[in-house]
């Protein structure tokens, strides 16, 4: 007898808040509250997203009676068809498939081999039934400030205001042409110190050559072997490579950009054909959601269908795709390699 256990499991999370399969765990459904998608420009209506909790394995009866009075079985008869249905799941799941459960998601086994459920991100909330996602542009608005009318008004004198405007235009000058204030201020320093220190500097007549200071007597007829390691002082200089060298490494300091306001995550699938298989292609791990909303946009523009995932703290970011053979998978793991990430590999 064919039963399709996963027609039972959708028709009751619309009736009930969870359902729970014995050796599997409990769908259970969640509020979701209206929300803007910033990405895609759309308002999207509330709803229940189911998750999977396998934390609650007891049975709560609702599946196996729901078998029982469809296809006229006695409750042993029903259970053991639920025993099947889950055996047949996990026979699969153990060998690295997705399997897809039509109307709630697709269960597989992360790299830690726990189970986990991709959503489809159908709306269990019958109140929104049919309620569609609402496409907005969005909308700027810069209204300026209302001035304020002064109540306590005082009537200024005619040359008091004068030298007030005065004043003020003195003041918006100097802050229109500050560079140039500042410009003349340094050419002003850079002559008071040339005058002070190299003007008058003395100089032989005779050589033209600048004064050469004389040694001490210490000094005189004393081979360099006699000098003291603390008095000789060799300065090398410095060499057209070097400079180079030490250009090339200040050019190379980049400025990280400053982290961008976070917004709402993109994590919408496409519903697939239960008969579809599924690849994920991680590109990388963030810790901060700017740059996550950044990738997922640039997975966009290039025409991919981004997914995204919490990893404790920091959250998976990658692309999904189905495929027909593994063939399929390499050609779109090199060309996301290409545009991406060269460490960019199948998790899936």
């Amino acid at each position: 007898m064919q039963v399709k256990v996963d027609k039972y499991i959708r028709e009751l999370l619309y009736e009930n808040d969870a359902v729970n399969v014995p050796g599997l765990g409990g769908f259970v459904t969640e509020y979701q509250a209206a929300t803007i998608d910033h990405v895609q420009a759309q308002i999207l209506p509330p709803a229940l997203e189911v998750s999977l909790n396998t934390n609650l394995p007891i049975d709560d009866g609702l599946l196996i009676q729901r078998i029982a009075d469809d296809h006229h079985l006695s409750g042993l008869q029903a259970e053991q068809v639920l025993r099947d249905y889950v055996e047949g799941l996990h026979d699969s799941l153990n060998t690295g498939e997705i399997v897809a459960i039509e109307g709630v998601g697709r269960l597989y086994k992360n790299y830690e081999g726990a189970l986990q459920l991709m959503s489809d991100h159908t709306n269990f909330d019958t109140s929104v039934y049919g309620l569609p996602a609402v496409s907005s542009a969005i909308i700027n608005r810069n209204t300026p400030p209302l001035a304020q009318p002064s109540t306590n008004a005082q009537v200024v004198p005619a040359a008091q205001k004068e030298d007030t405007d005065t004043w003020k235009v003195i003041s918006d000058w100097f802050q229109q042409n500050l560079w140039l204030v500042v410009s003349a201020a340094m050419v002003v320093f850079v002559l008071t110190v040339w005058l002070l220190f190299f003007k008058n500097k003395p100089a032989d007549p005779n050589s033209g050559l600048s004064e050469v200071n004389e040694l001490p007597e210490s000094r005189v007829n004393v081979s360099p072997g006699e000098i003291e390691d603390d008095e000789l002082v060799i300065e090398e200089p410095t060499s057209p490579e070097d400079m180079v060298n030490s250009n090339q490494e200040e050019e190379s300091v980049v400025t990280p950009p400053p982290a961008e306001a976070e917004e709402e995550l993109d994590t919408e699938a496409p519903t697939v054909a239960p008969e579809q298989a599924v690849a994920l292609i991680r590109i990388g791990i963030f810790g901060d959601r700017g740059n996550v909303q950044k990738l997922v946009q640039r997975i966009y523009d290039e025409g991919f269908e981004p997914y995204t995932r919490e990893k404790g703290k920091l959250i998976e970011v990658g692309v999904q795709f189905a495929y027909d053979d593994q063939q399929e998978v390499q050609t779109n793991l090199r060309t996301i390699r290409k545009k991406f990430e060269e460490k960019a590999k199948v998790v899936e």
